[in-house]
């Protein structure tokens, strides 16, 4: 491999949470460094790209910001499939968002091979009063 050539690495990561949790925001600070404190839910399936260059090489991370209301959980569940890692998240201003963590795992346990990540982020720390 000749000093301009990079390993390129793929990865295929899930935001996933209750409806209002703020894993929009999460996708957005993350990958274009935007907040906004309103946005509209998200229906079905939203996606935005990172890509992180280093000397050795270059990782292009496929981010899906899931919607969290139930109607559309099975649309989730397909794009479960494959995923490296999963964002589970909550509010830190709703309880009731913290105490579905748990059916959130069954559904990813279920859905995604033992590989997979998983890290827990709540969400809303500036609201927290």
């Amino acid at each position: 491999m000749t000093s301009n050539e990079k390993v390129e690495l793929k990865y295929k990561y899930l935001i996933v949470g209750d409806s209002g949790v703020g894993k929009t925001s999460i996708m957005m600070r993350y990958t274009q460094n935007e907040f906004q404190e309103e946005y509209m839910s998200t229906v079905g399936i939203d996606f935005k790209i990172k890509k992180i260059e280093t000397e050795d090489f270059r990782a292009v991370l496929n981010i899906w910001d899931t919607a969290g209301q139930e109607r559309f959980r099975t649309i989730t569940k397909s794009f479960y499939k494959g995923s490296h890692g999963i964002v589970l998240t909550y509010s830190i201003t709703d309880p009731t968002s913290f105490s579905h963590i748990d059916s959130w795992i069954s559904q990813i346990k279920n859905n995604c091979n033992e590989q997979t990540y998983i890290i827990l982020v709540g969400c809303k720390s500036d609201l927290e009063e």
